[in-house]
């Protein structure tokens, strides 16, 4: 216990250092509250030094030793406190309302792989099923345009994937952007918000799969919004596109997209219980709750210790 415990353990051993009886309740004390987590805080042995808290020789008196024992414990509380200094806890994240929950899926193959790893926010599963497109290209560039490969005619075949925002890009394979793309799918948390079937997309994709952040309402009128919505345009191949919602919610992004019909329709408001989940699993303590028990139990030591006594040797 922060250099403590094995100097105690001498003095128990040495009966000529002169701690006897009257310090064997104090010494049960310390072994009992060692379990507690007196190790968690801050590896303190090596930072106090070891044995030097204790009187190491001749007469001990049972007022040296309580003024000692209490020098470490106010060290080991101060200690405590720096552990804990800058450690704020971090409330888990609940999916909004309007979340489908994270296990729902629609039969479809392709659509299914994609809610699964959205969720699990696997940018290498996203990416390998990236699958491309061939778009004519345009020397001339502009928005939208598929660019020319150097040397290639307007009008090449190219086989390009679609990145939105706020306009539309068409990534050639092997272009670092594909990493990148994937990456950013999935650098906030999302929850899967409606599944649409689509027609006479650009790609060739069948369904449209929306994905909004936790903040979000998901009503049609948020936009501007710094986690926006995130769609993945799905086919029977894979994955044919990507829209980052250009800082709109995603109730805005599936308002504005003309969807056919619904596999999953959203839904705004809160949702019914879900019921037969199986029992709450057990509450784990955390870090600064395991801390306050040390805490606790470091001055119930003190306060047992520190009782009036004669400062007279121990026979």
């Amino acid at each position: 216990m922060l250099g403590v415990l094995p100097d105690v353990h001498r003095l128990q051993r040495r009966p000529a250092m002169g701690v006897a009886a009257k310090t064997g309740s104090s010494l049960r004390m310390l072994r009992a509250i060692q379990p507690v987590g007196i190790n968690v805080i801050c590896s303190a042995n090596h930072q106090l030094g070891g044995s030097r808290w204790f009187h190491s020789g001749g007469v001990m008196t049972p007022a040296t030793f309580t003024a000692q024992l209490r020098a470490a414990l106010v060290v080991a509380v101060a200690m405590a406190g720096a552990c804990l200094r800058g450690f704020t806890p971090v409330a888990a994240q609940q999916p909004p309302s309007w979340a489908y929950p994270d296990a729902t899926r629609t039969g479809l193959a392709e659509v299914d792989r994609a809610i699964a790893e959205m969720l699990e926010r696997d940018h290498a599963g996203l990416l390998g099923r990236f699958v491309f497109t061939a778009r004519p290209c345009s020397t001339a560039g502009g928005i939208g345009s598929v660019r020319c490969p150097v040397g290639q005619p307007s009008g090449t075949s190219v086989h390009v994937f679609r990145s939105a925002s706020c306009q539309s890009s068409w990534l050639p394979q092997g272009d670092p952007a594909l990493e990148a793309a994937a990456q950013q799918l999935v650098s906030h948390p999302k929850a899967l918000f409606a599944v649409a079937r689509v027609s006479g997309d650009a790609t060739g994709a069948d369904f449209a799969v929306f994905f909004g952040g936790y903040s979000d309402p998901g009503t049609p009128e948020v936009e501007g919004t710094d986690d926006s919505a995130r769609v993945l345009y799905v086919s029977e191949a894979g994955i044919s596109g990507v829209d980052f919602g250009c800082r709109d919610g995603v109730g805005h992004e599936a308002a504005s997209l003309s969807a056919s019909a619904f596999l999953l329709p959203p839904r705004v408001g809160p949702l019914p219980p879900i019921l037969g989940s199986g029992p709450e699993p057990e509450p784990t303590p955390s870090r600064a709750g395991r801390l306050a028990l040390v805490l606790l139990a470091l001055g119930s030591a003190l306060l047992a210790i520190t009782r009036p006594r004669r400062d007279t040797p121990l026979r």
